[in-house]
């Protein structure tokens, strides 16, 4: 038999009102939209490299947040994606990790049902609803 120190069980009823993610926003310089289980955060910069620095720092607080609170990261499933409004390819040396995992990135993201990519494209979106 099992036993748990800590958690919630998946898919229960409760479950979304019992995870204590709500001071997350509190520890990050982060722009944070919690959902349920489901958390987006946003950062902006005015150049790739802040952007690189500043996401890295705001990540090493949000690892000792989960780690204080016992949580856990899939690392599999945590991505991140670019929106620019430059037109030019960004720099593939531009890398994103916490706890010493480095996050892959996706060009398109579903969110709540909707779908976005990082060139504001509409073609995602269109071909899900024509489906």
């Amino acid at each position: 038999m099992a036993r748990f120190t800590c958690g919630v069980p998946q898919g229960s009823t409760l479950g979304p009102l019992l995870l204590y993610v709500n001071d997350l926003p509190l520890v990050s310089n982060f722009e944070t939209i919690l959902f349920a289980d489901d958390t987006v955060l946003s950062l902006s910069a005015n150049s790739m490299h802040e952007l690189t620095t500043k996401i890295n720092q705001e990540l090493e607080h949000v690892d000792k947040w989960l780690k204080y609170n016992k949580l856990s990261l899939n690392y599999n499933k945590t991505q991140y994606i670019l929106f620019t409004k430059q037109k030019k390819y960004i720099d593939t040396n531009f890398n994103v990790q916490i706890n010493n995992h480095l996050l892959s990135r996706t060009e398109c993201v579903k969110y709540l049902g909707i779908i976005s990519d990082d060139k504001s494209n509409w073609k995602p979106r269109i071909t899900m609803v024509k489906k």
